[in-house]
């Protein structure tokens, strides 16, 4: 990465608060890849999802780290099981209310549709669904309508979840049943995990054994706090927004969008344009993490960040990375 810059931002933008967070957050980043052997790309992926509210899908086998990379993360961010991070292997068996939350049968005895949310999605700021295409239809349905809109139905209400900022969804592959396809297609970023080779063995069990030392002896170490992370979040998503107005006939944002228009139309990758708002959000976002600075600065490393993780398919990724970059 280049040298930190430590450059406020204009005092409408309330610089000095964000440019320290950003600090902080860096130092979330760096911390991660210490503890995660080989997998930078992931965590830049999971980064720029939770800057800009944007659901992120890790493509991998079992056993390449997928679940400790988010576990790790939102440890660092301040959640956890009982303070905001829900976590759940979903299977075709799951109930909706092993997500969404039981039904309690006093109320409904008053009349009252009432869930009890404590602990499940709903009450989520962060949420990780491990092996999120084995869902049934009937949790599938439930989550459209949160990943959405954020809003759950509720009897005949809709509750309002502003403080979900991200869905992270894990799965082996990516799914081939085209009654699938809306589902995926809320996750713009897909990025893909990978196992490690023979030369990083040792350095991974290193880094294993001290985690679970750490564990053992209940060493845990968090950079924000949980209140802290959701504003964080909030306020650079709405910074990033602010942002595009300024960037928005930058040529390596152009270059992007032709890029994008080449792969649905000369590839054959499906890209719904309701994601178009979401690649260039995290565009911007990375080019921050990249430069570490708010004071952003695209360059085309940016552009081939996008498309590595615009995929429909894993054996795209490497089409599109051959043809386009």
């Amino acid at each position: 990465m280049a040298k930190r810059k430590n450059k406020y931002l204009n005092e409408e933008n309330k610089s000095y608060y964000l440019n320290e967070k950003f600090e902080r957050y860096l130092d979330v980043i760096k911390e991660l890849k210490s503890i995660i052997l080989n997998k930078d790309d992931v965590i830049e992926a999971i980064s720029c999802g939770f800057m800009t509210n944007t659901n992120v899908l890790l493509v991998g086998e079992p056993g390449t780290a997928k679940s400790m990379i988010i576990n790790e993360f939102a440890k660092l961010m301040g959640f956890d099981n009982e303070n905001g991070y829900f976590h759940y292997l979903l299977t075709k068996f799951t109930e909706p209310s092993e997500i969404l939350g039981p039904l309690n049968i006093e109320e409904l005895k008053k009349g009252k549709y009432v869930i009890n949310t404590k602990n499940k999605l709903p009450e989520a700021n962060i949420a990780f669904l491990d092996e999120v295409f084995n869902a049934n239809s009937a949790i599938l349905n439930s989550l459209l309508t949160i990943i959405n809109e954020k809003k759950l139905l509720l009897g005949d209400k809709y509750e309002s979840l502003d403080n979900l900022i991200a869905i992270f969804g894990a799965t082996n592959h990516t799914p081939t049943d085209p009654l699938l396809k809306a589902f995926y297609d809320r996750f713009p970023l897909r990025v893909l995990v990978e196992g490690l080779e023979r030369r990083d063995y040792e350095e991974l069990l290193n880094r294993e054994f001290e985690i679970e030392e750490n564990n053992i002896k209940h060493i845990k170490k968090t950079l924000f706090e949980k209140n802290e992370s959701i504003e964080f979040a909030k306020k650079m998503n709405e910074y990033i927004i602010k942002k595009y107005f300024e960037l928005k006939h930058d040529k390596y944002i152009i270059s992007l969008l032709d890029r994008i228009e080449i792969l649905k139309k000369d590839r054959n990758i499906f890209i719904s344009d309701r994601n178009l708002k979401f690649y260039v959000k995290n565009m911007i976002a990375y080019s921050m993490i990249r430069n570490e600075s708010l004071d952003t600065e695209l360059n085309f490393e940016d552009v081939k960040f996008i498309l590595s993780k615009i995929f429909n398919k894993e054996e795209q990724k490497d089409d599109i990375e051959r043809i386009l970059l």
